[in-house]
């Protein structure tokens, strides 16, 4: 009798993201590699307050030794599905750029 789990029986999967679940918005991501797996950090830069005359601001920013970017995600791939990976995003944008970018041309006409 052969082994059951040889067989390659087909078990669906049921893809759940909690509610409760967090969301982050990422302003930048950064691409690391070794030979044995990519890392992708996803960051959250946002720019400072300025507020007050043109003078004001320049003084503000003249003052600003740096910017915090926030690490919102990281997640580390093998080399096989950072190709399946870098694959679905390309696909996914010709399908956004063939329906939703062409309705935003369409749009600002």
């Amino acid at each position: 009798m052969a082994d059951p789990t040889e067989e390659g029986k087909a078990i669906s999967v049921v893809w759940e993201v909690p509610s409760d679940f967090p969301t982050h918005y990422a302003t930048h991501l950064v691409v690391q590699h070794t030979e044995d797996d990519f890392t992708v950090t996803f960051w959250d830069l946002r720019p400072p307050v300025l507020i007050g005359t043109p003078e004001e601001k320049r003084q503000q920013v003249e003052a600003i030794k740096g910017v915090r970017a926030t690490t919102v995600a990281r997640i580390i791939l093998s080399p096989r599905r950072m190709r399946e990976f870098a694959q679905v995003m390309q696909d996914n944008l010709k399908t956004f750029d063939e329906t939703v970018g062409a309705q935003a041309k369409d749009a600002k006409r």
